[in-house]
């Protein structure tokens, strides 16, 4: 479950914190022990800001009710490659990343991978940290060929580091218009290239499917 969509322009992200370490007491108090949470940082949780801006260190100190944080980790289940390690609520952090100038999503074409500037620095932090993340949103203009490869190579990259990074999502399909910047809908029934060719091409590249936690995200 997600806690909150793309928070913003939070002036204190111990305060932001204290509200996410408030959300997730009151998650596993009310009984969800089995659903993976995933905390969102500031700056609408994006990948550029995440470790600079101090969202991951701040997210890093979140705990369970006894003060521990061992349910941190996951491992391989059926639907999302994922299986939970433990029956206890596993958290883990929410980035958004996508390839276009300022990396909001709204333009139709990609300037970067956002692998040196988001990406790696994410993976370094994760690895540190013993945390994982899922790239919940990320994506690029459909037939754009600067978006073909550098969001090819984006996704190889995670796909490289999937102990750390534990998948990650397209935007966007379901019912948006083909018009729309970053629709993955078919067109006239052909799906489009940046879904053919990357997306469902790239799916399942992961290191591992299965995996035992050894305190370094996955080995």
């Amino acid at each position: 479950m997600g806690l909150m969509n793309e928070p913003h322009d939070i002036p204190s992200i111990s305060d932001w914190a204290g509200s996410v370490q408030a959300a997730v007491m009151a998650i596993l108090g009310a009984g969800a022990t089995s659903q993976m949470t995933l905390l969102p940082g500031n700056d609408y949780t994006g990948g550029t800001q995440f470790v600079s801006g101090g969202s991951g260190a701040a997210l890093t100190a979140i705990t369970n009710p006894d003060g521990s944080t061992d349910n941190l980790r996951t491992s391989n289940a059926p639907a999302l490659k994922l299986i939970f390690a433990q029956l206890t609520n596993p958290k883990v952090f929410d980035v958004y990343q996508y390839l276009d100038p300022d990396s909001s999503g709204t333009h139709a074409y990609c300037v970067k991978k956002g692998i040196s500037d988001a990406f790696q620095p994410l993976v370094t932090y994760l690895q540190s940290a013993n945390r994982q993340a899922l790239i919940s949103e990320t994506g690029g203009g459909s037939s754009d060929s600067c978006c073909l490869q550098n969001m090819c190579e984006a996704l190889d990259f995670m796909n490289e580091n999937s102990k750390c990074i534990l998948g990650w999502v397209g935007w966007a399909t379901g019912s948006f218009q083909t018009s729309y910047v970053l629709s993955l809908v078919p067109s006239r029934g052909i799906d489009v290239p940046l879904l053919t060719q990357c997306f469902a091409g790239k799916f399942g590249g992961g290191q591992r499917v299965r995996g035992e936690w050894d305190g370094y995200c996955w080995e």
